[in-house]
């Protein structure tokens, strides 16, 4: 299963929905606590690299930490790092976008179907005003 457009949390609550199947038709029993023990934490490094795989590429820094940890951490511990990841990458995508010369350009060329001409400021379309599209400023063109 991979992540796609899912957020972390929503793929990594599908991934424990798959992963309980096989948890609840397993009732082996144990000659040795040891035997149940191993087997419990290779299934757990296995769910930490079937989860690992599916993310998104954007979270390719995250999944090479995790899995340069020896030993390797539990699948919560390796979601709450994810998901960490996930919203300090969403807070600074928003903090790019809002503030820098993108921001600039996206609010003020805003593209209106129909359109003559650039989209000045947030509000209603002003007169027609030039545009310098090398510097991004209004009542100039980059001949002027």
């Amino acid at each position: 299963m991979k992540q796609g457009d899912r957020k972390v949390t929503k793929y990594y609550t599908e991934m424990l929905g798959l992963w309980q199947d096989p948890d609840l038709n397993c009732k082996k029993e144990w000659e040795c606590t040891g035997d149940s023990v191993r087997l419990k934490k290779k299934m757990e490094n296995e769910r930490v690299f079937e989860f690992l795989v599916g993310l998104n590429c954007e979270l390719d820094d995250i999944r090479s930490r995790v899995l340069n940890r020896r030993p390797l951490p539990s699948i919560r511990e390796v979601f709450s790092e994810v998901q960490q990841e996930e919203s300090r990458r969403r807070v600074m995508l928003r903090e790019h976008l809002t503030s820098g010369p993108e921001a600039s350009v996206l609010i003020t060329c805003g593209s209106h179907a129909g359109s003559d001409g650039p989209h000045v400021g947030p509000g209603p379309r002003q007169s027609k005003r030039a545009y310098c599209e090398h510097c991004k400023k209004i009542d100039h063109t980059k001949d002027t």
